[in-house]
């Protein structure tokens, strides 16, 4: 092992004992883990150190990742079972972790039966951390004042996100903006995950500070999701937006309930004007003929049909995060996809495209598509 990364093993446990010594004895120091662990989970990879690193592998875990938001986690996890709040058990078993427990299971014997496995751990270790964030917040969010905390910190965080958003296209000059995600897809998806939460806020019983915030980070995310020019984002986000508000907001009509639908439609339809010509480019950029039933592209339909060809002859799949290795191996130039092969798990293959190949990159990106991934 590299001296750095036992160096990195050292401080990371170190980090860990001493965050739960801290927010043991110093209650309020679980407020400052809680904060922080939150806001920093979209810029994760800024304050991480891959172990047993393939960085040049295509796919959606590229080694095993520990960050800061998992010393976070663990202090803040390990300090609310050590030492609970008086009044509160030591934990309890939060609403859906069963379900999330039966799919990282089922992860576990995918992995189990597939070649190459290195990919699929880089995976499951990632599912880990996710299932450690998960029951910290479980943990910590026990009242409305938790709640409220929560809500205003992911407000902020979306602001965040939003605002450098707009510095990207404004400022930097990139088209499709992707803040600290890394990808304009993500950053969409990230977007129409969080405001559900922040719409329910609105018309919950909090304080006019939290739900300014909740408002503000609703038009960023708004203006954050058609900077992105995803074409299933900016869909997926008025389709979320308008059923959430259906969820959550009494259907008793008012002056100030009206009031705010014309300022919502006044504001999305300025942020639509402003960046109708982008929107308009990308979704006339392809049809669903071109996306779904052109074999000799790589559009939408690419993925779906690897997808199949996968099923039908590995009913279990190729193994959690391997779509990359067994696209470019085996399955991608059997469909007509000529794509430069993976040489095993620890040796880098070229990233150069052989002139008149059809395929864009050397490998196989993962699926546009959480159907194909899944199937």
């Amino acid at each position: 092992m590299p001296q750095k990364d036992l160096i990195a093993l050292v401080l990371l446990g170190c980090g860990i004992a001493g965050g739960v010594g801290v927010a043991c004895v110093w209650k309020r120091a679980r407020d400052f883990f809680f904060v922080l662990m939150i806001f920093l989970s979209p810029m994760t990879e800024f304050v991480d150190v891959n172990f047993v690193s393939r960085d040049w592998y295509r796919g959606t875990t590229r080694g095993f990742e520990v960050s800061l938001v998992d010393v976070l986690s663990l202090s803040l996890l390990g300090a609310l079972v050590l030492a609970p709040r008086r009044g509160q058990s030591r934990g309890f078993w939060p609403a859906s972790f069963g379900l999330l427990l039966l799919l990282f299971i089922y992860a576990c014997f995918n992995v189990g039966i597939a070649e190459p496995k290195l990919f699929g751990l880089f995976e499951l270790s990632k599912m880990l951390r996710g299932m450690a964030i998960f029951l910290a917040v479980a943990f910590f969010v026990r009242g409305d004042r938790e709640l409220k905390l929560l809500v205003a910190t992911l407000a902020v965080v979306v602001c965040f996100e939003g605002l450098f958003a707009l510095k990207q296209r404004y400022f930097n000059g990139i088209h499709r903006v992707y803040g600290t995600i890394d990808d304009s897809n993500s950053l969409s998806f990230f977007f129409c995950a969080t405001t559900p939460v922040l719409v329910a806020a609105l018309s919950a019983r909090m304080s006019r500070w939290v739900k300014l915030a909740a408002a503000g980070a609703l038009v960023l995310a708004c203006v954050g999701v058609v900077l992105t020019i995803s074409r299933t984002g900016v869909m997926t986000m008025a389709l979320v937006l308008v059923a959430t508000a259906a969820a959550t907001v009494s259907w008793k009509i008012t002056a100030r309930k009206i009031l705010v639908g014309l300022v919502s439609v006044a504001c999305l339809g300025a942020i639509t004007v402003k960046s109708w010509h982008s929107l308009q480019t990308r979704f006339a950029s392809s049809d669903m003929g071109s996306e779904y039933g052109n074999k000799h592209t790589m559009g939408r339909g690419y993925y779906i049909r690897i997808a199949l060809a996968i099923a039908e002859e590995a009913p279990f799949g190729v193994g959690l995060n391997n779509w990359s290795f067994w696209a470019s191996n085996k399955y991608g130039p059997r469909l007509g996809y000529f794509f430069v092969p993976y040489k095993g798990t620890d040796k880098e293959p070229s990233n150069i495209v052989p002139e008149g190949r059809n395929v864009d990159m050397a490998q196989a990106a993962p699926a546009h598509s959480l159907g194909a991934l899944m199937l």
